[in-house]
């Protein structure tokens, strides 16, 4: 038998009294006492929710910053190598004197990070002995 059950109780008191329960007939008796709390603040769970989803948002956004920090610095050390190859087909004999008095000319221009700085390769016609070849001890 359900003494109370009620709903939104700020507070509650109640007596076991002879009056109101009659002992002598039921001498064994148990009284099964349960009590449930339940409190449900919807602005407070609203305030919750937003700042948990925010923190976690800003955290996943300040996590991609990083990374991408990083990758943009990985970017940058990489714009700054030389990476290609390039082939050159030389002639054979020629007059010498319009080599050696040309403006040397790049035959390949590869620019760094930002087209601040480039890397040029260039073809230098080095002083031969008059066979030909080359003087000992150089290419």
């Amino acid at each position: 038998m359900p003494i109370i059950a009620r709903t939104n109780i700020k507070e509650h008191r109640d007596s076991f009294s002879c009056e109101k329960f009659n002992f002598r007939l039921h001498h064994n008796i148990t009284f099964y006492v349960y009590i449930a709390f339940s409190q449900h603040n919807s602005i407070m769970d609203l305030v919750q929710f937003f700042v948990t989803f925010f923190s976690c948002f800003l955290s996943l956004l300040l996590v991609a910053a990083v990374v991408w920090k990083q990758l943009m610095r990985e970017r940058q050390q990489m714009a700054s190598r030389p990476f290609s190859s390039v082939a050159v087909a030389l002639e054979v004999g020629g007059d010498r004197e319009e080599l050696l008095q040309a403006v040397p000319k790049p035959i390949a221009m590869e620019p760094c990070w930002g087209s601040r700085a480039g890397v040029l390769t260039v073809l230098l016609y080095l002083p031969r002995v008059p066979s030909g070849t080359p003087p000992p001890g150089q290419s």
